[in-house]
């Protein structure tokens, strides 16, 4: 190992995704305290922007790692031009590790299955990159990620891949021991808390329990209701039923809806576009205000400290939550989020899958919350300390 590591970073794409700006951030945070004599690169989508969020910030930079510009993708843009298939996405250059003696394989949940059972490209190109980094002796990490289920078809390859990484780092009990189960040949498995832990913000001084209102986070997005109904249309109305409903028998709420990705306008990424159907179907408009975008991770996590309770669908909103102590009530999608809730409060209780949401089911919950609400929250902050070690050193 070389007395100053060369550590790069890959699979969190653009931090206009607030969760993957959190995995960087809490992961700067942790080597300019632990290991400060490492640097830091981080493979990027927007350098413009990513940069941006850390100028003046020593250790670490940001460098672009797509292959746009391949003989293979020329020639399928042309036949897309003569209305032959449709072209080829843009792929990973899984040779970039060779500049690096490190590297971390992060973005949370990569290491997953897209719903109609096949492999997305990024964990592909990841694999690859893995790959590299053992063949060229280089050290190879799963940095804070859940994983799986994967399917029969697929399971083999990922059993390939990750038995060549020198340690894995899942972030929580489903994940790692699901990894356990798989009885890998090779890498060391540990259980540890998301970089997201570690991304410090500051804390507001109004304290959410004195005011007479209730401030109440929401984070919907179109990703969450596309993997639990296969009628996108149904999804979204038993979803926004329930959010209004709750408007109508709470009066003294209000709503902050919270976008926590924006990197696929008009998309399924783009929680501002989903939130704004959210605040046109409702007929609280005067009480649901949502929170402009483009702020940034730690900005947001300060919003998210100043709500008495948050309702939250992306994992790394969850994270926000319940690392600065807010009560958080996981609508989940997968068993990322059952797992989450679990490393937070020790059992599922405060998850709604969003399959089964209903109006009484979700004002059980918050209030449930609300009137537990300090509770909750000297419960997050003692689990919050116990989170935030990651061992970097054990790279």
């Amino acid at each position: 190992m070389n007395a100053n590591p060369k550590i790069l970073v890959v699979g969190t794409g653009s931090l206009l995704n607030y969760g993957c700006e959190a995995i960087v951030q809490g992961t700067y945070e942790m080597l300019r305290e632990n290991w400060p004599e490492a640097s830091l690169t981080v493979a990027s989508d927007d350098l413009d922007y990513d940069r941006k969020l850390f100028e003046g910030c020593e250790g670490i930079k940001f460098v672009p790692y797509r292959k746009r510009f391949t003989v293979y993708r020329l020639l399928m843009g042309i036949l897309r031009r003569f209305g032959i298939g449709n072209g080829s996405p843009v792929r990973m250059n899984t040779g970039i590790i060779k500049d690096y003696d490190i590297f971390l394989s992060a973005g949370g949940d990569n290491y997953a299955e897209a719903p109609d059972g096949t492999l997305y490209h990024i964990l592909r190109d990841l694999m690859k990159i893995g790959d590299e980094a053992a063949t060229q002796n280089r050290i190879f990490v799963l940095w804070g990620a859940s994983v799986g289920p994967f399917s029969k078809d697929n399971i083999d390859i990922v059993k390939r891949n990750l038995s060549k990484a020198d340690i894995l780092f899942p972030r929580e009990q489903i994940s790692y021991d699901y990894l356990k189960n798989q009885k890998l040949q090779g890498p060391e498995i540990i259980n540890v808390a998301d970089p997201a832990f570690s991304m410090e913000i500051r804390k507001g001084e109004q304290s959410p329990t004195k005011r007479k209102e209730k401030i109440i986070g929401i984070n919907i997005s179109k990703l969450s209701v596309n993997h639990c109904f296969i009628n996108e249309e149904e999804g979204k109305t038993k979803l926004f039923e329930a959010l209004d409903n709750l408007l109508l028998e709470k009066p003294e709420f209000r709503y902050l809806c919270i976008p926590h990705v924006m990197t696929d306008k008009g998309g399924p990424q783009d929680d501002v576009a989903f939130m704004y159907e959210y605040f046109d179907y409702s007929v609280h408009k005067e009480r649901i205000s949502i929170l402009d975008f483009g702020i940034g991770a730690k900005k947001t996590k300060e919003y998210i400290s100043q709500c008495n309770m948050i309702i939250a669908a992306r994992m790394h909103c969850c994270i926000a939550g319940i690392s600065s102590a807010t009560p958080t009530l996981f609508l989940t999608y997968s068993h990322k989020g059952t797992g989450m809730a679990r490393y937070a409060y020790g059992n599922e209780e405060l998850t709604i899958n969003l399959k089964e949401i209903t109006a009484e089911l979700l004002k059980q919950k918050v209030d449930r919350i609300l009137d537990n609400e300090e509770f909750y929250r000297r419960m997050l902050s003692q689990e919050y300390l116990n989170l935030r070690m990651i061992p970097l050193r054990q790279l």
